[in-house]
């Protein structure tokens, strides 16, 4: 079995309000678009909304901390058990895990906001997103979780709409839709990236047509420098939806702002107009 309190860099004497704190920010620090070179991403991002399942969960949480405390070599092997139960007797797969945290109301308020920051990050939170990263493969688990999914994701994908598209109520509705068919399989190197800084200035940039994404980094990722993937969304009659991959430079710093050259909105007259897309990178 897994060490939930070591995936979520916690004590075992940790507090329910410590426990969604850490959720939330693993969630946004292992988004796969924030880690498009590090094979353990997906894994681990299923890998912490299993150990909040648990933890967050007083009968999972008392079973699982019975079973970890009969010895953690015994604990840590216990996986050959059938159905999941450990050798300890924790009984719960982590099937069963998912199921009941995507039944659980608390989770589903927070999972949306969550959804929220993603996309103001510029990362992918797309129906299809949230299937593949814990649905997929699970039989009937998908089947239950389709409907709570599509509820999930619609309140970030119309909030999202409305912070960057000043429109009418159908265009909100197909930029929705375009954005649940987004996901691609091939992430093309971003070409146009500019250092558009201007004292520190944070407002958005001047025009209805430009994108605005805040990008949450930690001092190292700051320091070293970091590829994201970054998911632009298609336009009504336009080229295709795409996700880059952006490399954030090495030295950069909280409050610089970098444009992306011509990957906004589609607009102006005769629509021949296109804006950028400014990412404000923000500390962790």
């Amino acid at each position: 079995m897994k060490d939930y309190y070591t995936i979520l860099e916690l004590s075992t004497s940790c507090t329910e309000d410590e426990i969604r704190h850490q959720y939330r920010r693993l969630a946004m620090r292992w988004h796969p678009d924030r880690n498009p070179d590090d094979p353990r991403a997906e894994e681990k991002f299923k890998e912490i909304a299993e150990a909040y399942g648990v933890l967050t969960d007083p009968k999972k949480r008392a079973q699982y901390d019975t079973s970890r405390q009969g010895g953690f070599g015994e604990f840590r092997n216990a996986e050959k058990g059938s159905q999941g139960e450990s050798a300890n007797g924790f009984r719960y797969s982590e099937e069963d895990i998912l199921r009941d945290l995507f039944r659980d109301p608390q989770f589903v308020n927070m999972f949306s906001s969550i959804l929220n920051d993603f996309q103001r990050a510029g990362y992918r939170s797309s129906q299809t997103f949230v299937k593949k990263s814990f649905f997929s493969n699970k039989g009937g688990l998908l089947r239950n979780g389709a409907t709570l999914v599509a509820a999930l994701a619609v309140p970030a994908i119309k909030s999202a709409a409305r912070s960057s598209l000043k429109s009418n109520t159908e265009k909100l509705k197909s930029f929705g839709k375009r954005l649940r068919r987004s996901l691609g399989k091939k992430f093309p190197q971003l070409k146009g990236l500019a250092d558009d800084s201007h004292g520190g200035d944070n407002q958005p940039g001047p025009s209805e047509l430009d994108v605005v994404y805040y990008t949450p980094l930690s001092a190292e990722e700051l320091r070293e420098g970091k590829t994201i993937q970054v998911q632009v969304a298609s336009e009504e009659g336009g080229r295709k939806a795409e996700t880059l991959r952006v490399h954030i430079p090495p030295g950069s710093s909280a409050g610089k702002r970098l444009r992306l050259r011509g990957k906004g909105h589609v607009g102006g007259k005769n629509g021949q107009q296109r804006g950028h897309i400014y990412l404000y990178l923000e500390k962790e």
